[in-house]
């Protein structure tokens, strides 16, 4: 399951409601959380706070896929990472979406974490 934060829901709505285009996003940034980050993207956030630089494939039926690795090395905290949220900025910025995990991982301190499969649907 994925929701698009509320910056993403307002740029969409303008564009097709002809108020203007989107603004560019330069980068797309991967944030992870225990339980779901809410419409702000800052809900359950994990104790591990860096965000992690994404890529993404050309949308085809309205679907976007992660064509990267993003790896989290040594993680500070034993805690078990059930979401994730997407930012516009790799510190601060825009809230994009937020994806639920298809099982939860549990991280012990010291654990290296590696995702590998993203997907963003539009309907």
């Amino acid at each position: 399951m994925t929701d698009l934060g509320d910056f993403a829901e307002n740029e969409v709505a303008d564009y097709l409601g002809n108020n203007g285009a989107p603004s560019a996003i330069s980068s797309v940034n991967v944030k992870l959380h225990l339980g779901d980050p809410g419409e702000t993207g800052v809900a359950n956030p994990a104790v591990e706070t860096l965000r992690k630089s994404a890529a993404f494939d050309a949308a085809s039926g309205g679907v976007i896929s992660l064509t990267t690795t993003l790896s989290w090395t040594s993680v500070s905290t034993t805690e078990t990472i059930a979401w994730v949220s997407v930012w516009d900025n790799i510190t601060a910025g825009n809230h994009l979406w937020n994806a639920v995990l298809g099982s939860t991982v549990a991280l012990t301190s010291g654990d290296d974490f590696d995702l590998t499969a993203l997907t963003l649907t539009i309907t």
